[in-house]
């Protein structure tokens, strides 16, 4: 995986999770029913987005390890001796 897409995904995890930080701070503070339900989600997102970002980085590095090809071109018999 290249260094700039692990960069950015990092930038993209610190954000989002700085900004649920300070939702779920904001949303404990209120006495709303609406805002209790926010501090749950955003609790659950707490959880789940690191999760989510954490496995697109290793399919993002499985996809490079990986030595499966999808190339028409790369199926064909070099040894066929049959020519259509």
């Amino acid at each position: 995986m290249s260094k700039k897409i692990r960069q950015l995904l990092a930038w993209i995890a610190i954000i989002a999770l700085v900004g649920l930080y300070v939702a779920t701070l904001i949303f404990s503070l209120i006495g709303s029913p609406f805002a209790q339900k926010m501090f749950q989600a955003s609790l659950l997102c707490t959880f789940v987005i690191p999760i989510i970002i954490w496995l697109c980085m290793m399919a993002l590095k499985w996809s490079e390890n990986s030595s499966i090809t999808i190339n028409p071109d790369d199926e064909e018999n070099p040894d066929d001796e049959e020519n259509p």
